[in-house]
């Protein structure tokens, strides 16, 4: 085949092509209007050893903690997703020793 048989069959069939390629765009876009944003951190702190019995873990998310996070936060309230606050954010905070 040739250049120009590659033309004139694009040339046939271009509706069809048209048609096929919108309805992909269509059906990403409604599929990614159902996935939920998700947003992941990770942090790695350095805590030296305490005198104290208490975990490490459980003094990161002491309430005392907890709230001058919020606090912190609450004041870049404008960065964060529709809905995502950052006391229903805080609770998802997980941390691991080790």
């Amino acid at each position: 085949m040739d250049l120009y048989e590659y033309a004139d069959a694009i040339a046939r069939h271009l509706g069809l092509i048209l048609v096929l390629t919108m309805l992909a765009v269509v059906i990403a876009a409604v599929v990614n209007l159902f996935i939920p944003l998700t947003y992941e951190a990770t942090v790695i702190l350095s805590v030296p050893r305490l005198s104290s019995s208490v975990p490490v873990a459980s003094l990161i998310k002491s309430t005392e903690i907890e709230a001058q996070v919020i606090a912190s936060l609450s004041a870049r309230a404008s960065l964060f997703p529709t809905g995502q606050i950052p006391e229903r954010l805080i609770h998802r905070v997980e941390v691991t020793e080790g």
